[in-house]
């Protein structure tokens, strides 16, 4: 839902029609993407995927048929759609597919913002009505059960009699400028623990990259030349990034510190250089742990402040 959030706002700003759909509930073989969410707009165009893509058509099929419904429908993945996305066949979705504009409009913005939300809805038949959202602040009015889902801190869905919630939650990104051992390292690291993680050697590529980073997400820079590097820290000094670490050591530290400071970054406070708590890590490996321990021990602080 938050990779769909800005095509869904920027359509209802400019009174553009656009649909949205998303699993409710699924029954079969796992597959990835049970948690994806799809933006539809009149043309038959998407941004987003559900279930890698292997229901995406038939979501689309479904919107041009009821697009002035919102409703609660089941979609069976074919032979053919496993065949052609890679995935098993017979798994069972029941999907939720609503038009934008009767959602609450509040929430796009929460999702750009990378809040976490929980929204509810009601069935009769097949359509679906009296939509509410909740957020962290707001979750105690929710009902008991919808609270109970937030409360495992997890994306998530559940359909309980004729009341249908869904709970997503933000996965932290993580922005790597630069490449090398420590770069892969981290990548592989940070998969394990399920962040999306990111990378790019061209720093025009990772600056832009870095700018789009919320609280709940990390960069790590890693770049050797000074003004790559420096250009990739002040971009996400410029962000709302809830960790920046800067792989190097305490000279190449002070030399982009002075990069910086000429260019009107005088508080860098919040780069962690160099990067990775003092465990005394040696390998390549060793020191991917030690940055994301501390880059997460930063996330959940600024959570909690």
């Amino acid at each position: 839902m938050f990779e769909i959030a800005l095509t869904v706002l920027s359509c209802l700003r400019a009174g553009t029609r656009a649909d949205v759909a998303w699993v409710a509930d699924y029954a079969g073989p796992e597959i990835n993407g049970k948690n994806g969410a799809i933006a539809i707009t009149p043309g038959g165009g998407k941004m987003g995927s559900v279930l890698s893509n292997a229901i995406d058509g038939q979501l689309i099929d479904h919107s041009r048929r009821h697009f002035e419904d919102a409703q609660l429908f089941q979609i069976e993945i074919s032979g053919v759609d496993a065949l052609i996305h890679g995935v098993p066949e017979g798994g069972k979705a029941t999907c939720v597919c609503v038009p934008a504009t009767a959602l609450p409009s509040e929430i796009w913005q929460l999702l750009i913002d990378r809040n976490p939300i929980c929204i509810t809805c009601e069935t009769k038949a097949d359509s679906i009505s009296n939509f509410n959202f909740y957020t962290v602040k707001t979750i105690s009015g929710a009902p008991q059960i919808a609270q109970e889902l937030f409360a495992k801190g997890a994306t998530g869905s559940l359909i309980d009699g004729k009341l249908v919630i869904n709970v997503w939650f933000p996965v932290t990104r993580l922005v790597i400028a630069g490449f090398g051992p420590i770069a892969e390292a981290l990548d592989s690291v940070s998969q394990l623990i399920g962040w999306n993680v990111s990378m790019a050697g061209n720093p025009d590529i990772s600056t832009g990259m870095i700018m789009g980073l919320s609280p709940v997400d990390a960069t790590v820079i890693m770049h050797h030349n000074v003004e790559d590097a420096g250009r990739a820290l002040s971009s996400a000094l410029d962000s709302r990034v809830g960790y920046i670490g800067a792989v190097g050591s305490k000279t190449m530290q002070v030399t982009r510190a002075n990069w910086l400071a000429y260019r009107g970054y005088s508080d860098i406070s919040r780069i962690y250089g160099p990067a990775g708590l003092p465990i005394g890590a040696k390998s390549p490996s060793e020191i991917a742990v030690s940055i994301l321990a501390e880059a997460m021990s930063a996330i959940n602080l600024r959570k909690s402040a």
